[in-house]
């Protein structure tokens, strides 16, 4: 785990590679078609309502991801692949993403569907101010949950191809000061309960999140 960002384990890896399998069938398009008037992105993009509804299925079943980020609604999922070549340099999300159902973007995911040994370069770079950066780039089935005003890219892959699913996703709670506390809160809880067995002193910290919660949803 990393301040900045979270990294996530899809529940259930089987289902991952029937998708993964399915997605190579999809009809692929030009990414830019999303944003045609940013020159640095160069993908193929596809979208699969049922794919991306059996996503979104999965991923709420990670209580960790649930308790933290407060899902209100999800844009649909979209596929994408790097080719050789291919890449998405440095960007900050759109506030308002979804086509014709737009939302907030709180968070923005990337679900990776290639294993790291299955391409070269084309890692995620996670920038923490203007010059310096994290890479990232996980294991098949891994995902990094990351607030959407963060810059970030995907560098050029060189050799292989990489395979991965984005999504964005409007919390609950609007007020990111609070939406902060409220994961701290989480994150608390757990450490608390691993090294402390304080059931008690949890119980306190979870009715302030729960008061938080009641007050700052919408």
């Amino acid at each position: 785990m990393h301040s900045l960002f979270d990294i996530y384990e899809y529940p259930d890896i089987e289902e991952l590679k029937t998708i993964k399998s399915l997605i190579q069938n999809l009809e692929w398009s030009d990414g830019a078609r999303s944003n045609p008037n940013n020159p640095v992105k160069v993908n193929k993009q596809a979208y699969d309502q049922a794919l991306s509804a059996q996503i979104h299925q999965g991923i709420y079943k990670i209580g960790s991801y649930v308790n933290k980020v407060i899902p209100r609604r999800l844009t649909p999922v979209t596929f994408n692949k790097y080719g050789v070549g291919d890449h998405y340099f440095r960007h900050n999300d759109s506030s308002l993403m979804g086509g014709e159902h737009q939302i907030l973007t709180h968070y923005s995911h990337t679900l990776f569907l290639s294993d790291p040994d299955e391409y070269e370069g084309g890692e995620l770079r996670i920038y923490v101010n203007a010059v310096d950066f994290i890479p990232v780039k996980l294991q098949f089935g891994q995902f990094i949950c990351y607030p959407s005003g963060v810059r970030h890219e995907v560098m050029p892959v060189t050799e292989g191809e990489r395979l991965g699913a984005v999504w964005w996703m409007e919390s609950k709670v609007i007020n990111e000061p609070v939406r902060e506390c409220i994961s701290s809160i989480t994150e608390s809880c757990s450490y608390i309960l691993d090294k402390y067995k304080d059931e008690h002193l949890i119980m306190n910290l979870q009715e302030v999140q729960d008061r938080l919660i009641r007050n700052f949803s919408y």
